[in-house]
Order: structure tokens, then sequence, then C-alpha cells
């Protein structure tokens, strides 16, 4: 339908037959449907999205940071995730130039996020020209942010990342916007759990066939070496990095025996 203006929506009509001063005549009532039919479209969408996912996890997660900007339209998407003291972003959509895709964490609002745990959910920041943000995160100044909407990424238990949507423009969101993220930070982790799932069975595989295999002994070493800090880190991302501290500085492991401790939870 057509506003007094020209601008279209969607509308739901309902329609009853009745009798006014003893005439038959009609009744109806007209709904703005705009925001359920979008809610639709964007399901669909999503929906859409998810069955083409392959099995490589660096294209599966452009392709629903990529769906998600299509979405919300903001001014950038972020996927980003902290490691120790850093914030490294994995995937963006329409990443301005001169971004940093790696730094310090601290300070900066997807930090937040991850540190604020999955129970709280959306986590939306307006106006961040007037919040202490604009000061600690260096890209709020630097690219003119107004709004930040994101949501926690998970994994086995423990926030692993945040996917956030970012305006140069004051923006209020809706709970359908909310939604998208919800949806796309859903999708993300399972794409998580998936890849830990392969590179533990990968790492695992690699180090058990070991003594039986031959060659040269310095570049298995090196193989089984790799293999092994794949290992910490898939475990890294369930436990967390405390984990890996714990068996050295308080256990008094060392190298060799965290990784054996590491190796026997994978196995469990």
């Amino acid at each position: 339908m057509l506003t007094s203006s020209g601008q279209r929506f969607w509308a739901e009509l309902r329609c009853a037959v009745t009798t006014f001063e003893k005439r038959p005549a009609e009744v109806v009532l007209i709904a703005d449907a705009s925001q359920q039919r979008q809610a639709e479209m964007r399901l669909e969408r999503l929906t859409e999205t998810m069955l083409a996912l392959g099995y490589d996890y660096s294209a599966n997660v452009q392709r629903l940071i990529d769906v998600c900007g299509e979405l919300l339209r903001p001014t950038c998407v972020l996927y980003n995730q902290q490691w120790g003291e850093v914030l490294r972003t994995v995937a963006g959509w329409r990443v301005p130039p001169g971004y940093r895709w790696e730094g310090r964490a601290a300070g900066r609002l997807c930090w937040d996020v991850i540190q604020r745990g999955s129970e709280f959910g959306p986590f939306v920041v307006e106006h961040l020209a007037a919040t202490p943000y604009a000061e600690s995160d260096p890209n709020v100044r630097q690219f003119g942010l107004a709004t930040y909407a994101a949501y926690p990424v998970s994994s086995r238990g423990r926030v692993v990342g945040s996917v956030c949507a970012l305006f140069v423009e004051e923006v209020s969101l809706t709970p359908g916007d909310l939604r998208v993220l919800q949806v796309v930070a859903s999708a993300l982790r399972s794409e998580e759990e998936r890849r830990w799932r392969q590179e533990v069975q990968e790492a695992v595989s690699e180090i058990t066939t070991f003594p039986q295999r031959g060659g040269d002994r310095s570049a298995l070493f090196a193989s089984v070496r790799d293999a092994v800090a794949r290992l910490v880190q898939a475990l890294s991302l369930t436990y967390g990095i405390e984990a890996m501290i714990v068996l050295k500085d308080i256990c008094g492991l060392d190298n060799r025996q965290a990784e054996e401790v590491a190796l026997w939870a994978a196995r469990a």
C-alpha cells in the first residue's frame, strides 16, 4: 500500500461482513505489517545463507558477517576474538581503510562484550562520543562512530568473540535488528565448535601416529610440535588460556608435561 506521501509499506487487511443501520456493510481493518514482513524476509535470507555454508571455516564466517551487514546496513560489521591481551578481527564487512585488524584489547567495546559473558545478551551503546569509549577505544574517534551494537559469540560454554555492527550515525536499533545479531552469533558459535572439533581431531591424530611414521625425524618432530601448539590453542578456546597458566605456574609442569595433560584432556 501507499502512504499519503507516496511511500510504500506492507499492510495486513482484515475484512468482516456486518450490518449498519439495517443495511449490509463491510468492516475493513488495515494494519502496518512492515516490521513483520521485514522479520520474515530477514529470516528467509539468514536461513538461505546458513544452508549454503560449506566446510571452510573462514569462508563460512565471512558469509555470516556479510549477511549481517546486508540485513542491518550499518557502516561496518566486525567479528572480533580475544587472544590474551590482543583483540583480533577475524572477519569484516565494509571495513574502513586504516582500520587495524589487531590491537590491544583493554578498553575496546568488543573486549567489554567478551568480558561480560553470554548471559547478558546484546550490548548496545549510543552516543559513543559522549561515553568513556571515546577515550578507551581508538576506533570511536578515528572513524566517527556514534552507535555500537554487539552480541557475544560462545563456544563450549565460554565467550570466544563478539559480532558487532557499527554506525557513524545515531541509530535506535529495533528488537528485530538485535535478533539478526543473535542469529548470526549463534551460527558463528556452530562454526567455532565445528572448527574446534576438527582441529583437536587433526592434532590428536598427528600426535598419536607419530611413532609409526618414517622419514626425516627433525621434520617429524617439527610437525608434531606444530600439532601440539594447535591442540593447546584449541583447548585454550574451550577452557581459557588460564588453564595453561595454571598447569605451568601453579601445578609446576614444564612445557612437555603441560602438553601431555592437554593431550589427555582432548582424548577425554
